[in-house]
């Protein structure tokens, strides 16, 4: 998954967690079953690499028992420790949560919902607010050298390294991991202060998104080390969707048409398909052509009555004149059985 996917991914589960927790909060009415001493805790500017720690203390002020279903962090950033799922009434406890700043930057306010389920459910918000900052800032944070549209090129990114200390800055080693087909210059902008990071991918490229990490090993004690994710995607030569076939559970009551779709990532040869085959009787398939030496789809036409055997495997499978994938199989399964 991308950079931005996650971010948006994350967004989007915040913006839902909102309307759930203001009618868990109206449910439980206007004064929630725990009490805070402190539920915001705003904390100095710190150096990233400096975790902040807090114990956020709370008694129970329902006058019942109070539970403690679950706590749900917006960030992978927090680290929330062990905390009692059930508190008599007027007992106090706490909940410790280290926040791990190495990777942030900037101002920091993130919430965590406590969700209680007894005596009525209602959903309680924590939160640590503060200023991270880094002594090296690396822009952008991530090496993403993006989709490897040709495999027979070498693809590269620059990075901008700004030292915020009053301290020279110095590169002494770049480590990278081995097989990774990457490669790592240093040049220097402006001495001690400003430096650019050209990384690069070098063919043979691995098919698929790949992930790794390049460490810079600096001068400064108070970062001596710079960790830069690198990603790439390479997508297979042959690309099927979707990967398995679903069928329901049950023997079929009409006849089930299914779709395959075929296409080709290889803009400098053209795909062929043949053998197109299914491992049980009575499937009719067919294969158009949507694009030639591109695109392709292969319409499966299961008949009422058809039930997927208990035992073996059903697939399809094709022919492909890419010598990557000679052969390609999809994968016919049930739907989970329904309660």
């Amino acid at each position: 998954m991308s950079a931005r996917r996650i971010v948006l991914a994350a967004v989007v589960a915040a913006c839902l967690l909102i309307p759930l927790v203001e009618a868990a909060q109206k449910g439980a009415g206007s004064k929630p079953p725990l009490t805070f001493k402190e539920p915001t805790h705003k904390f100095s500017k710190v150096m990233a690499g400096k975790n902040v720690t807090f114990d956020f203390v709370f008694t129970n002020t329902s006058g019942t028992v109070v539970e403690i279903r679950e706590m749900r962090s917006t960030c992978d950033c927090y680290k929330i420790g062990k905390w009692n799922r059930t508190i008599g009434a007027g007992e106090t406890g706490k909940i410790s949560v280290v926040l791990e700043t190495e990777t942030l930057d900037g101002n920091f306010r993130k919430p965590i919902y406590l969700t209680c389920s007894k005596p009525t459910l209602s959903i309680i918000s924590l939160r640590m607010e503060g200023i991270i900052w880094q002594p090296v800032d690396v822009k952008p944070r991530t090496a993403n050298l993006g989709i490897i549209t040709d495999k027979e090129k070498p693809r590269s990114v620059t990075l901008s390294l700004t030292n915020r200390l009053n301290k020279p800055l110095k590169i002494n080693k770049i480590v990278i991991p081995k097989d990774s087909g990457l490669s790592a210059e240093i040049k220097e902008i402006e001495t001690g202060k400003r430096l650019d990071l050209l990384v690069t991918v070098s063919p043979p490229f691995k098919f698929g998104s790949n992930r790794v990490q390049i460490t810079l090993e600096t001068s400064i004690t108070e970062k001596p080390k710079i960790a830069i994710p690198v990603k790439y995607f390479l997508p297979p030569p042959v690309q099927v969707s979707p990967q398995r076939i679903v069928l329901p559970f049950r023997s079929l009551t009409v006849p089930v048409k299914r779709i395959v779709t075929v296409l080709n990532n290889e803009r400098t040869r053209k795909l062929n398909i043949s053998d197109v085959n299914i491992n049980v009787e009575n499937i009719a398939t067919k294969t158009v052509v949507i694009r030639k030496g591109m695109r392709y789809q292969i319409i499966l036409e299961f008949p009422a009555g058809f039930t997927l055997p208990d035992n073996g495997t059903v697939a399809l499978s094709f022919k492909t004149n890419n010598p990557d994938v000679p052969t390609v199989k999809v994968s016919i399964v049930p739907s989970p059985p329904q309660p």
